[in-house]
């Protein structure tokens, strides 16, 4: 290389304009390695039983991350308060979203009427999940051989629209174990009185994420406890969390004791 170039100004020009992409290229390699941020906020959370046992929706989840990734699994562990270990554990994995649609912030809303998987891909920000629901099955142990029947006739009727479903109560009534569907509903009723804390762990696809699994709590009440296994709809007033607990029908509702209890969450 000419000598006189060496020192001309030219050359310390070009290695200073070198030199000032240095730290941006460090910057840029960083962000890549970084680990997608996530939070999840959830402010109430529904509770029920069906004929897959125990279930569980929470009706308002926000997750927002730093860097592109995709959540593979949602694992939700329920725990009573007179429990050390976990009474139930849902976990649920899935191949797309449902119901995508892109809002103004560039982020994705997903819906989800029930869910008995969950795959989200964040590519920005402002990911909102409007709720997630988690679907216990293989809860019942009892004559497991004798129930498994008729729940996948009963899942590929809801799939068909079939007029099974009308005739169900009929046919689980020549279960030996139960006399009736309210029998069965009874049985496998796990929503007792007391303090439950519910804990959510995430995982996401190829690479961690900056996440600490949230613990949430909630209180069923004798009202409560009532009210899922009799009635139809009903709304409670709670002082310190100023929600209505609301009761709804699942999507069994046409069933006595098929029920949803709406509660509320407390992020300790």
């Amino acid at each position: 290389m000419d000598e006189k170039f060496l020192l001309s100004p030219t050359f310390y020009l070009a290695c200073i304009g070198a030199g000032a992409w240095i730290p941006q290229g460090i910057r840029l390699y960083q962000e890549y390695l970084a680990k997608p941020q996530l939070t999840l906020r959830a402010k109430k959370i529904t509770v029920g039983h069906c004929l897959y046992g125990p279930t569980i929706k929470i009706n308002t989840a926000l997750l927002s991350e730093k860097n592109p990734t995709t959540i593979v699994n949602v694992k939700a562990i329920v725990k009573h308060e007179n429990k050390q270990e976990s009474i139930f554990e849902w976990s649920t994995i899935s191949n797309g979203v449902e119901d995508s649609t892109t809002h103004s912030l560039g982020g994705v809303t997903v819906k989800r009427s029930s869910s008995e998987a969950l795959m989200l891909h964040l590519p920005l920000n402002f990911t909102q999940v409007q709720s997630l629901e988690f679907l216990g099955e293989d809860i019942l142990k009892k004559s497991e051989e004798t129930i498994q029947p008729f729940f996948d006739k009963f899942a590929r009727a809801q799939r068909n629209n079939s007029k099974f479903i009308e005739d169900f109560d009929i046919n689980i009534k020549n279960m030996p174990e139960w006399s009736n569907l309210e029998d069965l509903v009874s049985d496998m009723f796990i929503w007792n009185v007391g303090k439950y804390e519910l804990d959510l762990h995430i995982t996401a696809l190829g690479r961690k994420i900056k996440y600490s699994p949230l613990k949430y709590t909630f209180e069923i009440t004798k009202s409560n406890e009532e009210d899922l296994k009799t009635n139809n709809m009903v709304s409670l007033d709670t002082v310190k969390e100023n929600l209505k607990l609301t009761l709804n029908p699942s999507y069994l509702g046409q069933y006595k004791n098929f029920y949803w209890s709406t509660l509320a969450l407390k992020e300790d």
